[in-house]
Protein backbone atom coordinates (compact mmCIF):
# COMPACT_ATOMS: atom_id res chain seq x y z
CA UNK A 1 0.00 0.00 0.00
CA UNK A 2 1.31 3.29 -0.58
CA UNK A 3 1.81 5.91 1.99
CA UNK A 4 0.67 8.85 0.19
CA UNK A 5 2.20 10.98 3.71
CA UNK A 6 5.60 9.61 2.65
CA UNK A 7 5.14 9.87 -1.48
CA UNK A 8 4.22 13.74 -1.21
CA UNK A 9 7.15 14.69 1.70
CA UNK A 10 9.67 12.43 -0.71
CA UNK A 11 8.01 14.60 -4.48
CA UNK A 12 8.11 18.02 -2.59
CA UNK A 13 11.66 17.30 -1.02
CA UNK A 14 12.61 16.37 -5.06
CA UNK A 15 10.98 18.77 -6.90
CA UNK A 16 11.91 21.25 -4.10
CA UNK A 17 15.67 20.50 -4.50
CA UNK A 18 15.10 20.94 -8.07
CA UNK A 19 13.60 23.84 -8.17
CA UNK A 20 16.06 25.25 -6.02
CA UNK A 21 19.20 24.23 -8.88
CA UNK A 22 17.20 26.52 -10.97
CA UNK A 23 17.29 29.25 -8.99
CA UNK A 24 21.11 28.97 -8.07
CA UNK A 25 21.28 28.13 -11.90
CA UNK A 26 19.60 31.35 -12.44
CA UNK A 27 21.45 33.39 -10.04
CA UNK A 28 24.66 32.18 -11.98
CA UNK A 29 23.40 32.74 -15.58
CA UNK A 30 23.11 29.18 -16.12
CA UNK A 31 19.81 28.71 -16.15
CA UNK A 32 18.75 29.11 -19.59
CA UNK A 33 20.59 29.34 -23.45
CA UNK A 34 19.40 33.72 -23.60
CA UNK A 35 21.71 33.63 -20.32
CA UNK A 36 24.31 31.78 -21.51
CA UNK A 37 24.25 33.44 -25.37
CA UNK A 38 23.94 37.03 -23.40
CA UNK A 39 27.21 36.12 -21.77
CA UNK A 40 28.44 35.32 -25.25
CA UNK A 41 29.12 31.51 -24.13
CA UNK A 42 28.35 27.91 -25.46
CA UNK A 43 28.04 26.10 -22.48
CA UNK A 44 24.74 24.19 -22.01
CA UNK A 45 21.83 25.98 -19.61
CA UNK A 46 20.67 23.89 -16.66
CA UNK A 47 16.49 23.84 -18.98
CA UNK A 48 19.27 22.21 -22.35
CA UNK A 49 20.52 19.65 -19.85
CA UNK A 50 18.25 16.30 -20.52
CA UNK A 51 19.19 15.10 -16.84
CA UNK A 52 16.96 17.97 -15.55
CA UNK A 53 14.22 17.13 -17.26
CA UNK A 54 14.78 13.06 -16.61
CA UNK A 55 15.01 13.84 -13.07
CA UNK A 56 12.04 15.64 -12.87
CA UNK A 57 9.51 13.81 -14.92
CA UNK A 58 10.65 9.88 -14.33
CA UNK A 59 13.16 10.05 -11.48
CA UNK A 60 11.55 11.95 -8.56
CA UNK A 61 8.11 10.32 -9.02
CA UNK A 62 9.51 6.82 -9.40
CA UNK A 63 11.53 7.42 -6.05
CA UNK A 64 8.74 9.28 -4.13
CA UNK A 65 6.71 5.63 -5.28
CA UNK A 66 9.18 3.64 -4.39
CA UNK A 67 10.06 5.28 -0.79
CA UNK A 68 6.36 5.47 -0.40
CA UNK A 69 5.20 1.75 -1.13
CA UNK A 70 8.41 -0.55 0.39
CA UNK A 71 9.52 0.60 4.11
CA UNK A 72 13.17 -0.50 3.53
CA UNK A 73 15.89 -0.49 5.83
CA UNK A 74 17.47 3.34 5.36
CA UNK A 75 18.99 2.98 9.05
CA UNK A 76 20.44 -0.56 8.64
CA UNK A 77 24.25 -0.93 8.51
CA UNK A 78 23.69 -2.03 4.64
CA UNK A 79 21.04 0.86 4.20
CA UNK A 80 23.91 3.32 5.68
CA UNK A 81 26.70 1.73 3.46
CA UNK A 82 24.52 2.08 0.59
CA UNK A 83 23.65 5.90 1.14
CA UNK A 84 27.88 6.25 1.45
CA UNK A 85 28.16 4.58 -1.78
CA UNK A 86 25.69 6.88 -3.83
CA UNK A 87 27.54 10.13 -1.93
CA UNK A 88 31.00 8.62 -2.84
CA UNK A 89 29.97 7.63 -6.39
CA UNK A 90 28.20 11.25 -7.34
CA UNK A 91 31.21 12.76 -5.79
CA UNK A 92 33.23 10.68 -7.72
CA UNK A 93 31.57 11.48 -10.99
CA UNK A 94 31.26 15.51 -10.40
CA UNK A 95 34.92 15.91 -9.35
CA UNK A 96 36.77 13.30 -11.38
CA UNK A 97 34.79 13.02 -14.57
CA UNK A 98 32.12 16.08 -15.15
CA UNK A 99 34.02 19.02 -13.96
CA UNK A 100 37.11 18.35 -15.34
CA UNK A 101 35.16 17.55 -18.79
CA UNK A 102 33.26 21.23 -18.05
CA UNK A 103 37.15 23.01 -19.27
CA UNK A 104 36.08 22.36 -22.75
CA UNK A 105 32.22 23.01 -22.80
CA UNK A 106 30.64 23.66 -19.31
CA UNK A 107 26.95 23.36 -18.25
CA UNK A 108 25.31 24.45 -14.96
CA UNK A 109 26.18 21.51 -12.41
CA UNK A 110 30.37 22.55 -13.90
CA UNK A 111 32.25 24.98 -14.83
CA UNK A 112 35.56 25.88 -16.14
CA UNK A 113 36.58 22.91 -14.06
CA UNK A 114 34.99 23.55 -10.92
CA UNK A 115 31.20 21.95 -9.42
CA UNK A 116 28.85 25.15 -9.24
CA UNK A 117 26.38 25.67 -6.80
CA UNK A 118 23.48 24.05 -8.87
CA UNK A 119 25.99 20.93 -8.98
CA UNK A 120 26.20 20.87 -5.18
CA UNK A 121 22.18 20.64 -4.95
CA UNK A 122 22.24 18.30 -7.79
CA UNK A 123 24.48 15.68 -5.99
CA UNK A 124 22.37 16.18 -2.83
CA UNK A 125 19.36 15.31 -4.69
CA UNK A 126 20.83 12.48 -6.94
CA UNK A 127 22.68 10.80 -4.02
CA UNK A 128 19.41 10.25 -2.25
CA UNK A 129 17.26 9.19 -5.10
CA UNK A 130 20.04 7.16 -6.02
CA UNK A 131 19.94 5.83 -2.87
CA UNK A 132 16.44 4.27 -3.09
CA UNK A 133 16.82 2.87 -6.50
CA UNK A 134 19.78 0.82 -5.12
CA UNK A 135 17.21 -0.22 -1.55
CA UNK A 136 15.23 -1.17 -4.85
CA UNK A 137 17.92 -3.54 -5.91
CA UNK A 138 19.77 -4.50 -3.37
CA UNK A 139 17.61 -5.18 0.04
CA UNK A 140 15.38 -7.92 1.57
CA UNK A 141 12.28 -5.70 0.91
CA UNK A 142 10.17 -8.14 -1.10
CA UNK A 143 9.51 -5.69 -4.28
CA UNK A 144 7.12 -6.80 -6.60
CA UNK A 145 8.16 -7.92 -9.73
CA UNK A 146 5.81 -5.48 -11.52
CA UNK A 147 8.43 -2.84 -9.70
CA UNK A 148 11.25 -4.19 -10.82
CA UNK A 149 9.90 -3.76 -14.14
CA UNK A 150 8.67 0.00 -13.50
CA UNK A 151 12.22 0.97 -12.22
CA UNK A 152 13.66 -0.21 -15.34
CA UNK A 153 11.53 0.70 -17.85
CA UNK A 154 11.09 4.13 -16.22
CA UNK A 155 15.17 4.87 -15.83
CA UNK A 156 15.63 3.26 -19.58
CA UNK A 157 14.58 6.80 -20.91
CA UNK A 158 16.76 8.62 -18.20
CA UNK A 159 19.87 7.34 -19.04
CA UNK A 160 19.49 8.76 -22.08
CA UNK A 161 18.38 12.66 -21.01
CA UNK A 162 20.76 11.81 -18.44
CA UNK A 163 23.71 12.44 -21.52
CA UNK A 164 21.26 14.45 -23.88
CA UNK A 165 22.10 18.34 -23.88
CA UNK A 166 19.08 20.01 -26.39
CA UNK A 167 21.47 22.18 -28.25
CA UNK A 168 22.28 22.49 -31.94
CA UNK A 169 25.80 21.70 -30.60
CA UNK A 170 25.23 18.42 -28.70
CA UNK A 171 26.25 15.41 -30.63
CA UNK A 172 25.76 11.76 -28.86
CA UNK A 173 29.74 11.25 -28.40
CA UNK A 174 31.09 7.44 -28.31
CA UNK A 175 31.61 8.57 -24.85
CA UNK A 176 27.79 8.63 -24.14
CA UNK A 177 26.82 6.03 -26.12
CA UNK A 178 29.20 3.19 -24.01
CA UNK A 179 27.43 5.45 -20.79
CA UNK A 180 24.15 4.53 -21.72
CA UNK A 181 25.08 1.41 -23.31
CA UNK A 182 26.63 0.12 -19.59
CA UNK A 183 24.28 1.80 -17.74
CA UNK A 184 20.98 -0.28 -19.38
CA UNK A 185 22.81 -3.18 -18.82
CA UNK A 186 23.58 -2.74 -15.10
CA UNK A 187 19.90 -1.88 -14.47
CA UNK A 188 18.56 -4.65 -17.11
CA UNK A 189 20.81 -7.13 -15.64
CA UNK A 190 19.63 -6.52 -12.44
CA UNK A 191 15.98 -6.29 -12.98
CA UNK A 192 16.34 -9.67 -15.16
CA UNK A 193 18.04 -11.30 -12.53
CA UNK A 194 15.76 -10.21 -10.35
CA UNK A 195 13.06 -11.67 -12.14
CA UNK A 196 14.20 -14.99 -12.53
CA UNK A 197 14.59 -15.38 -9.17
Amino acid sequence: MLNQDVFREVLAAGYGLILLQGVVAWWGYTLSHSQRVWLDCRDYSLLQHGGMWGDTFLVTPLVAYLAAKYRFPYLSMWGLMLLAGSLIAWLFLFFKVYAPASNEIGEAHVFGGKVTGAGWLHIVYAAPATWVILMTYLTPAHVSRGDFFLTAAVLTPWTYLGVKKFSEYWSFTHEARIQVAVTLAVIWGATIAHLVM
